[in-house]
């Protein structure tokens, strides 16, 4: 016989050992972390039965005893929490608590059972021919101790019956049938050690054995705790998106299936780790490009490393994974933005023509407005036509020069053109009788003149300013304000000099004077090329900006060629 239990032991161990490995190369869940610690405690009572087998004195065999009870209370526990969770039986924490506490009080009872009568009121060594043992009598926590045990056997099956009566599942009735068996062999076990037939020899011990050996084939045969990973993979594998899962040393721990592909492509296409050319990815925002194949980078299609017309568009995010302040490494997720990408550039593209053409309607009706108000002076469109385009030959122009390259980009050039059609729309505010007088103004006709350009700047802002983006109405507004300022002092409305006066209407003010020289007024002739050109030249430094006047005239015949051909055109 002691021999019989003296192999059962080894087996049990070792075949116990197996198993927790096992169950720790799983995928982590709370069901199989109970599990876990569930052998661990089966293990440790029997490694302690064990030593009270091969004890050959009281002190060795209470040795057995306490290390047996480092396991033993947390067995049924254990079972118990296996089975409310696995039937989702709500449990509040706080009772948890308490039963915890309760069989950790046990194992310390136990550890000091030689100090107090609470757990066991006497102990005694038995030599036997068959094999020595203790004989223990029992205190009061004992039988708490197997009253709650027998509480839990109840339990357990209360709850049993009550999943397979609800439930339609025939897989979840067999695996209920299972832990009821288990409950029943586990009380067998309990009832024949309590009854004193066994000889002093521990069945529950074996009992709880054959228990842990059904949890395992509840386990593996059934994929008890697999479920939640195979929904976990079904899910993961079945995003768009591909996953990868780093530890802090750049492991990778997990990933799913396009994860897979795509670090495929990535190994395809770069010399870098995978893991490096991800976190660059996440670090710089940018997208990873996929075109016939090959694998580019990049912010956008404006990027030199992109495409124009890529096949498709993934977009780099990260996370680190925390909990309490730790770090335990960090995900990466790739997810397929093509359509998104494709459209939105699409739809920038779209609204950006939509506003273009908005802009050239908006600006065409202002031009005509404008157009409408020169007519009051006796002109009829030409001089905004003409003044728009001597602008623009001189933007232009510029652009070539060392001085100005730099400021004047194409978008300034076009927009400075544009808006030189509303450098006169302050006169709107000119009475009549001194915009239309054939001859000279008086001093006060002037001071009432004086005043179109600050009310023209009012006018621009009050209107364009809700309408056009704010740097086209800042040089609209600086045009119109300052174009009637000289290089030298003396202009007006504000009297500035040199650079105080803003670019745009530096330009402006020789175009704007030139156009006047050249054309007919109701009050004088146009002046020849030759003598218009005289007086341009002669006004250089003091009326005009020397440099923007030399560009000027070595494009005169630019100028001229435009203004022939507006005066040729059908009267607007």
């Amino acid at each position: 016989m002691y021999t019989l239990m003296m192999g059962i032991e080894y087996i049990s161990i070792t075949l116990l050992i197996f198993e927790i490995i096992y169950v720790m190369r799983q995928k982590g869940s709370y069901m199989q972390n109970l599990m876990l610690l569930l052998l661990i405690s089966v293990l440790v009572n029997f490694v302690g039965y064990l030593v009270e087998l091969k004890s050959d004195s009281l002190a060795t065999a209470l040795i057995g005893v306490k290390i047996a009870y480092l396991g033993k209370p947390y067995i049924t526990l254990c079972i118990f929490f296996f089975v409310i969770e696995f039937c989702k039986v709500k449990v509040s924490d706080l009772l948890k608590g308490i039963l915890i506490a309760f069989h950790v009080l046990i194992t310390i009872l136990v550890f000091t059972c030689d100090l107090h009568p609470l757990f066991y009121t006497s102990i005694r060594y038995v030599y036997s021919d068959s094999y020595s043992h203790l004989v223990l009598g029992h205190g009061l926590f004992y039988f708490l101790f197997i009253g709650m045990t027998f509480l839990y056997f109840i339990a357990i099956t209360i709850i049993g019956v009550k999943k397979i009566r609800s439930t339609k599942d025939w897989l979840i009735k067999r695996q209920m049938f299972l832990c009821i068996a288990m409950i029943v062999i586990c009380l067998i076990g309990f009832l024949l050690f309590l009854s004193g037939c066994t000889n002093g020899y521990d069945t529950t011990v074996l009992s709880y054995f054959v228990c842990v050996q059904m949890l395992i084939i509840l386990m593996v045969h059934f994929q008890l705790f697999n479920t939640l990973s195979f929904a976990k993979d079904e899910a993961t594998d079945g995003m768009t998106e591909a996953l990868f899962v780093f530890d802090n040393d750049d492991g990778v721990i997990y990933q799913n299936k396009n994860a897979k592909l795509m670090q495929h492509y990535i190994e395809k296409h770069y010399t870098e780790p995978f893991v490096q050319v991800l976190k660059e990815l996440v670090q710089k925002n940018e997208h990873l490009i996929v075109k016939n194949g090959y694998v580019f980078r990049g912010e956008g299609h404006d990027h030199e490393d992109v495409p124009q017309s890529a096949n498709s568009v993934y977009h780099i995010t990260g996370r680190e994974i925390t909990r309490q302040g730790r770090t335990y490494g960090y995900a990466v997720l790739v997810s397929d933005e093509t359509e998104s990408f494709y459209y939105t550039n699409r739809l920038e593209a779209e609204v950006s023509a939509k506003t273009h053409e908005i802009v050239k309607i908006q600006r065409s009706v202002i031009g005509s407005f404008a157009a409408m108000i020169e007519a009051r002076d006796g002109i009829t469109g030409l001089h905004i036509k003409n003044t728009s385009n001597f602008v623009r030959i001189l933007a232009h122009a510029m652009q070539n020069s060392p001085k100005y390259d730099s400021r004047i980009t194409d978008e300034y050039a076009q927009m400075v053109s544009a808006a030189a059609q509303l450098h006169d729309i302050g006169k709107i505010a000119v009475p009549d009788y001194v915009l239309q007088k054939p001859g000279k103004l008086t001093d006060e006709e002037y001071e009432i003149m004086k005043k179109h350009p600050a009310e023209g700047a009012r006018i621009i802002k009050e209107t364009l300013g809700k309408l056009e983006n704010d740097e086209y109405v800042h040089i609209a507004y600086n045009m119109a304000y300052y174009h009637h300022e000289k290089f030298a002092g003396g202009g007006y409305p504000c009297n500035l000099k040199g650079t105080e006066i803003p670019l745009s209407a530096r330009i402006m003010a020789i175009c704007d004077v030139y156009d006047a020289l050249r054309s007919n007024r109701h009050y004088k002739e146009g002046f020849s090329v030759e003598k218009s050109v005289a007086i341009i030249r002669e006004s250089r430094g003091t009326h005009f900006d020397p440099d923007i006047t030399d560009i000027f005239l070595q494009h005169i015949d630019e100028m001229e060629a435009v203004f022939i051909q507006n005066n040729s055109s059908p009267s607007l």
